[in-house]
């Protein structure tokens, strides 16, 4: 089940990391279980991804209890920084968040799944069906070795591409199957009567003129154009 950013109602819940409370739950959570019981350094678990993926947190009760990041390329999506408090490591919630995160992997269109099992660690991913990758040897850093593994997902047919409803893309990351505030704000605007049909004509004009097929022409600044409804140059920043 996915959840709203912060403590959830029900327990096991995995919910998607969407504000910097929920992120400094994350980063406790990893200082507790690779810096401290691990003596990662700082620069090595805090490494310049962190605003790069995705975040998940696992809920037990109304504890963050796990946590994991996603980071997207090409034509797989790596799943890393998996760590759980030593207090709830007797319970499901590494596999919950796991599964989820496959999941939403799945559901973003991805067919592969890639990781950095440390060592002693191969059969717990093993267990989603993830497997060493033929003739790459196990590697090092941190001080521990690691076997990369990778992942076949199976496709879906909700997967989000370009065939998706636009407004769905536009849905908050993972809660794509719930109407999203600019969903509710257009029903919003609809039922308020106005007509913004010339400040959106006059939107696109502008934009074609400073940005057509020509290139951008630097003599022209679209915010002094007459716009129904734009009386400034921040209104004109926001429309983008």
């Amino acid at each position: 089940m996915m959840v709203e950013s912060g403590a959830p109602e029900e327990p096991g819940s995995i919910s998607v990391v969407r504000t910097l409370d929920d992120f400094l739950r994350t980063a406790a959570i990893r200082a507790i279980v690779y810096m401290d019981g691990q003596d990662c350094p700082f620069d090595e678990e805090f490494d310049g991804n962190d605003f790069c993926g995705i975040h998940l947190i696992g809920w037990i009760g109304r504890e963050p209890a796990a946590c994991l990041r996603i980071r997207f390329f090409a034509d797989f999506a790596k799943v890393e920084r998996l760590a759980v408090r030593e207090e709830f490591r007797r319970s499901a919630i590494a596999f919950r968040i796991v599964r989820h995160a496959l999941r939403l992997i799945a559901r973003k269109g991805y067919a592969k799944a890639y990781g950095h099992a440390q060592e002693g660690l191969e059969p717990f991913w093993a267990r989603f069906g993830s497997r060493p990758i033929s003739g790459r040897p196990s590697f090092s850093f941190s001080g521990h070795r690691y076997t990369e593994m990778l992942l076949d997902l199976p496709p879906r047919e909700d997967a989000i591409d370009l065939q998706a409803d636009p407004l769905v893309i536009n849905r908050p990351e993972g809660d794509w199957d719930r109407p999203g505030v600019l969903e509710r704000g257009k029903a919003a605007a609809a039922g308020s009567g106005r007509d913004r049909t010339g400040w959106t004509e006059a939107t696109a004009e502008a934009w074609r003129r400073f940005a057509g097929d020509e290139g951008f022409d630097e003599e022209y600044c679209p915010w002094e154009l007459d716009m129904p409804g734009l009386n400034d140059r921040s209104q004109l920043m926001l429309m983008c």
